[in-house]
């Protein structure tokens, strides 16, 4: 009787563990290029339901799904934010010290027609006050629309960001005719 009991737990604990919850794969976007310089102070905003951990993809019928069983590791605003600090740190001519980078994304998310769009603006601010700021409009096709691919894609739109950002500070144009804008705070008196 023992044992036919042993057996019985045995093979409960097996079917438990096939049946149990999905493995869940947690992601984080890689590290951006080293730090050279003063990073200037970043804040991204994404809307609410993007910045969940929840991996998310908009359905043909346009609901919100997720990827089962995966993760981001940490907020995706929190991700977005550190590898934007990491890029700008890195960008040659980009501010440091009291400079105050905020970007504001109204719409971030992996479509159904597996195009991942991401929509905003930024503002850079020196000393509290506005120095630059521009628009960000980006279109990217995920050719396998996976978790895997899902963070190479947001990896990639963290780093265009900061070139955008970064290009439009030292003065040269954005690509394609970016319509970011410049303004520069220092005026010179004539004598």
């Amino acid at each position: 009787m023992p044992y036919r009991i042993a057996v019985g737990l045995s093979a409960g604990l097996l079917a438990a563990c096939a049946t149990g919850p999905a493995h869940h794969a947690l992601y984080l976007p890689a590290p951006g290029t080293a730090a050279v310089s003063q990073p200037p102070l970043v804040r991204v905003d994404l809307p609410g339901y993007a910045d969940r951990r929840t991996m998310l993809r908009r359905s043909d019928d346009g609901r919100l799904v997720a990827f089962a069983g995966h993760e981001w590791a940490e907020l995706p605003a929190e991700g977005f934010e550190r590898l934007l600090t990491e890029h700008l740190a890195a960008a040659p001519g980009m501010p440091g010290g009291a400079t105050r980078v905020d970007v504001r994304f109204t719409r971030f998310e992996l479509e159904a027609d597996d195009v991942f769009r991401a929509r905003g603006h930024w503002q850079l601010r020196r000393d509290s006050a506005p120095a630059s700021h521009g628009t960000l409009d980006f279109e990217r096709t995920v050719t396998t629309p996976d978790p895997a691919a899902l963070v190479a894609t947001v990896s990639a739109v963290a780093a265009d960001t900061a070139k955008r950002i970064a290009d439009t500070v030292r003065g040269a144009p954005g690509p394609d005719g970016d319509t970011t804008t410049h303004h520069n705070n220092d005026h010179q008196r004539e004598p």
